[in-house]
């Protein structure tokens, strides 16, 4: 088994479009997000931020992917 990597991105405006990507299509993430905000405890992407950790390849792919590692959202890590 090869070394475990961790690497943490922030939401930019360089990524952007990616986060979107992310949250959109995981339901439950999106759900939470969408009830952070109501409470206006959350004021949007440029406050998150998620954390990769696997192998290399996976990590190197960067926040895609976190958007559909292996199916619906029971799948994800």
């Amino acid at each position: 088994m090869g070394e475990i990597l961790e690497r943490t991105i922030r939401c930019s405006e360089a990524n952007a479009a990616e986060f979107q990507v992310l949250v959109n299509g995981w339901s439950k993430l999106k759900a939470l997000v969408r009830s952070l905000r109501a409470l206006d405890l959350f004021p949007g992407l440029r406050c998150l931020q998620v954390t990769l950790a696997g192998a290399r390849a996976w990590v190197d792919a960067g926040v895609l992917a976190a958007i559909n590692p292996g199916g619906g959202d029971e799948d994800r890590p």
